[in-house]
């Protein structure tokens, strides 16, 4: 598996620091550690997605519903290697 989300930590860190921009406790990118029977298969990325849907009610009122849910990356977004 690789290693790109620590890196890519590593690496903001760094920038951030090298720009004057003092951190409080680390960098957070939204990962999830998924199982399988219970056991930590690894790291992977997460995708938030969010839009807002138009729905039609029974007696004609149009309103809007914001929806949310989150994709597993099952490849790395930054060198492409599927997650095992």
């Amino acid at each position: 598996m690789c290693e790109c989300i620590d890196e890519y930590k590593t690496k903001l860190s760094e920038y951030l620091s090298s720009h004057g921009v003092e951190l409080v406790g680390g960098i957070s990118l939204d990962t999830v550690f998924p199982t399988r029977n219970w056991k930590l298969i690894g790291e992977r990325t997460v995708v938030k997605i969010q839009y807002i849907e138009k729905r039609t009610s029974k007696n004609g009122k149009v309103r809007e519903i914001k929806r949310k849910t989150k994709v597993i990356n099952d490849y790395c977004p930054f060198c492409g290697e599927k997650y095992k």
